[in-house]
């Protein structure tokens, strides 16, 4: 499979970098909190498509990913949700991108930058923003992760923000974890996680207006 020259993609790279800042970012740690700060969409969904070919707007390689939203919880979102992502396979060319990538039946909680003038987004911090949900085969325990674990998520150990709670952590075996084993794993219980993000969402929009007043 041919591969995009190293200068292309650089140059590509810096064309999106003026209006996406996650494609600059280095993979570093990331709080749930500052994770969800710097999304300006967030939404739990299945993903329905994937296809890639020539953005006809600014002629770059793209991958438009297509996704049922099951709950939007940040950006008005409808019911189906297109992203277009720098990178992918034209003509059989590789163009890679260092964002996160998804696949077709993938069920997911995403946090995105937001649009730039020219359509593309990408996850925050490049793979950090992405989630997979999934279920522990013996309990049916439906757990969260993007491979961080709760230490790093959740930096207060018990919570991020005063009143929002780091939710439980599920173990190898399916069950809820305590002490030190709840705060290595990277497995958090689905329902708990979402009901920080929206707690999160909730508190720094009410920040942000009280900054403008």
């Amino acid at each position: 499979m041919k591969r995009m020259p190293v200068w292309a993609a650089l140059a590509a790279l810096t064309i999106l970098t003026f209006n996406a800042p996650g494609w600059c970012d280095q993979i570093k740690p990331m709080a749930l909190s500052e994770i969800t700060r710097s999304a300006e969409i967030i939404f739990e969904g299945e993903c329905l498509d994937v296809r890639s070919g020539l953005d006809p707007e600014s002629g770059l390689a793209a991958t438009w990913y297509t996704f049922r939203v099951l709950d939007g919880v940040k950006g008005g979102l409808d019911e189906t949700f297109v992203l277009k992502q720098y990178g992918g396979v034209i003509n059989q060319t590789m163009t890679h991108s260092p964002s996160a990538s998804y696949e077709k039946g993938e069920h997911v909680i995403v946090f995105l930058y937001g649009i730039s003038k020219i359509g593309f987004s990408s996850a925050v911090g490049l793979k950090l923003g992405k989630f997979n949900v999934e279920e522990h085969p013996e309990t049916r325990a439906k757990y969260v992760t993007n491979g961080e674990p709760a230490a790093v998520l959740f930096p207060g150990g018990v919570s991020s923000t005063a009143s929002i709670a780091a939710p439980a952590s599920i173990g190898v075996n399916g069950k809820p974890l305590n002490g030190v084993q709840r705060l290595q794993s990277s497995k958090l219980e689905h329902d708990g996680f979402m009901d920080a993000v929206k707690a999160l969402v909730e508190v720094q929009a009410e920040e942000t207006e009280r900054a403008k007043q």
